[in-house]
């Protein structure tokens, strides 16, 4: 029986939870940084089309925005759409900032933009509350 103020394992506390979420979002910009990197570096050596730059990019974005849902939902263990959307909503926010900063201002695929990510966050956060416990936890 568990005593008074004693919490469970399986629900983390609010602060708890803005550690996940914060974790995920990390992990989901430090892989954007490393899969842009590796992109740039693939632009340099190959003649690839203007227009395989944008799709290239929303798919990065997409990616990296799962990726901070899935962390952030596997360590919460409830709330999968909800967690996923925060985590591509606050990946969305770091990119509009840094877009903000080096660009002289927004489009119209900032909003499509925002669609990617707050759907590959959903789409994390779904497969991270569903990922089975793994008794070697990297994340």
């Amino acid at each position: 029986m568990k005593k008074r103020g004693e919490r469970s394992k399986k629900n983390p506390s609010e602060k708890g939870m803005r550690f996940f979420l914060v974790r995920g979002v990390t992990m989901g910009l430090f892989l954007m940084a490393v899969l842009l990197v590796v992109f740039s570096f693939i632009l340099t050596r190959v003649d690839l089309p203007f227009g395989l730059i944008g799709p290239a990019m929303q798919m990065i974005a997409a990616v990296s925005s799962a990726l901070a849902g899935y962390t952030a939902a596997r360590r919460i263990r409830k709330k999968g759409l909800p967690v996923g959307a925060a985590s591509g909503a606050c990946v969305f926010a770091v990119l509009l900032v840094l877009s903000l900063f080096f660009e002289n201002g927004v489009d119209l695929q900032i909003l499509f933009k925002f669609l990617v990510c707050i759907l590959g966050g959903m789409i994390g956060g779904v497969l991270g509350v569903n990922a089975k416990a793994s008794r070697h936890k990297l994340f």
